[in-house]
């Protein structure tokens, strides 16, 4: 259901409350279904929680929400392939695209 409201497939529903409704769907997987897995046999619940702060930083920008996800998914999942994403996330969070460009190209290589 999440991916159908984040992909903005229902009709007669605002871009922003697609998006909320997208987080909270994402959010009943990660509190209710905490060890439900993928066809591949891999855990949903961190990619859920992971999708919640992504949405909120970057489509919602609610960054005080996306703040405490990514740091809630760092505390849950330290070793999962996204937590580098959610260390990135974190550090540029309010940051634009082009903020994000400068601050990169800044760093000593």
């Amino acid at each position: 259901m999440a991916k159908l409201y984040q992909g903005r497939t229902i009709k007669n529903i605002s871009e922003r409350d697609s998006y909320l409704k997208a987080v909270e769907y994402y959010q009943v997987v990660y509190n209710n279904y905490p060890d439900l897995k993928n066809s591949d046999g891999e855990d949903v619940a961190p990619g859920a929680l992971f999708m919640c702060g992504f949405l909120q930083a970057n489509e919602i920008n609610d960054l005080e929400a996306a703040e405490k996800t990514y740091k809630l998914f760092l505390e849950k999942f330290p070793d999962h392939e996204l937590a580098s994403s959610a260390e990135i996330e974190l550090e540029n969070l309010g940051l634009t695209p082009e903020e994000i460009l400068m601050k990169a190209m800044a760093q000593p290589k």
